[in-house]
């Protein structure tokens, strides 16, 4: 796959992104307990993020069997997929799948700073995702003295997620990597 078709991914990435917020919104919007007939809206932006979303996952599987050969653009193309946080059905558990089977890929070194900025986005984001595990995991081998610093200067903040996350982060990294306790 080419340059062009990496960056059509990304594009469809955040269109689907997009769309899930949208049909966040209208949800959000129309729920209040009751069995009211949903709107027009909601019923269109459900639509509109169930089709972003087959899109998607039709592209990952495109993906699939470059990424088991190690080919090094399948492999940006999952990073990409993972450093996008769209909260929907199937993502997690996809995600998931993906940060377990790149412990087994060579990385390249930009790859691998890559894999270190999204694990410092997920931890200061206000949210805990089901792959943040496998992430912190996955980082186990790819942390450096800068990564962890910088999860301890996350950890000071405010937010209590955060905090916990950058913790979860730490202890799961320096259980294993005592060189860089």
């Amino acid at each position: 796959m080419s340059s062009s078709s990496e960056h059509l991914f990304e594009t469809l990435l955040w269109r689907s992104h997009s769309a899930h917020v949208e049909f966040h919104r209208e949800w959000k919007h129309y729920y209040d307990g009751s069995r009211k007939p949903e709107p027009q809206s909601l019923i269109d932006a459900r639509k509109r993020f169930i089709a972003e979303s087959d899109r998607v996952f039709e592209s990952l599987a495109r993906y699939d069997e470059g990424f088991s050969l190690g080919e090094s653009e399948s492999i940006n193309a999952i990073l990409d997929f993972i450093a996008v946080d769209i909260p929907a059905f199937r993502c997690g558990y996809a995600k998931e799948k993906y940060l377990r089977r790149l412990k087994s890929q060579r990385l390249e070194p930009s790859q691998m700073e890559r894999i270190r900025k999204i694990g410092l986005a997920m931890c200061g984001s206000e949210s805990y995702r089901r792959e943040f595990r496998d992430l912190a995991r996955l980082l186990i081998n790819i942390a450096d003295s800068a990564f962890v610093e910088s999860v301890r200067a996350l950890q000071t903040g405010p937010d209590g997620i955060v905090e916990f996350k950058c913790k979860l982060m730490l202890k799961t990294i320096l259980n294993v990597r005592k060189d860089l306790a």
